[in-house]
């Protein structure tokens, strides 16, 4: 028996939210029993106070400004190769409407990726935020690859990392 088009979408966006739930449960694990170092200098750095902290998780945004900045490229590419797309007072948004989607949904992203992070620091130790903070910012930037890479129809996997 065949499924109609919305069983399938459902069933692949659980499939993704169960791959993607495996991987950062499975990638927490490794970070939280030190099995791996997240940070090249983790047992060095003795983050104690709030602003030692908030200096190590904006070291750790260049990623996450990075996938801002290929977005940002990604637009202007669009533009640049389509003669037609280059005013956008023409009217032929249709050629970079889905690089302009990314780009806001990635910055959209980006300042909840920011605010949480700012939020976590306040109630963990700097040893934790040695593990935590990499590992948010690399999944941040690999699910945005992956978000741009998948759109529009299999965007669900980079969305949810």
């Amino acid at each position: 028996m065949a499924k109609n088009k919305v069983e399938i979408t459902v069933t692949y966006a659980m499939i993704n939210l169960v791959v993607v739930s495996c991987l950062l449960s499975f990638l927490f694990k490794l970070l939280i029993s030190e099995s791996i170092a997240s940070h090249p200098n983790s047992n060095l750095l003795r983050l104690t106070d709030f602003y030692s902290k908030l200096a190590f998780t904006f070291k750790y945004q260049t990623l996450a400004i990075l996938s801002l900045f290929i977005c940002i490229v990604n637009v202007i590419t669009k533009r640049a190769l389509n003669p037609s797309a280059r005013n956008p007072l023409s009217g032929n948004e249709k050629y970079t409407e889905a690089a302009k989607n990314i780009l806001q949904n990635t910055v959209e992203q980006y300042l909840l990726h920011l605010i949480l992070q700012l939020i976590l620091i306040t109630y963990i130790d700097g040893s934790t935020v040695v593990k935590m903070i990499p590992l948010m910012s690399w999944s941040f930037f690999i699910g945005r690859l992956a978000f741009m890479i998948g759109y529009p129809l299999h965007r669900e996997f980079g969305f949810l990392l």
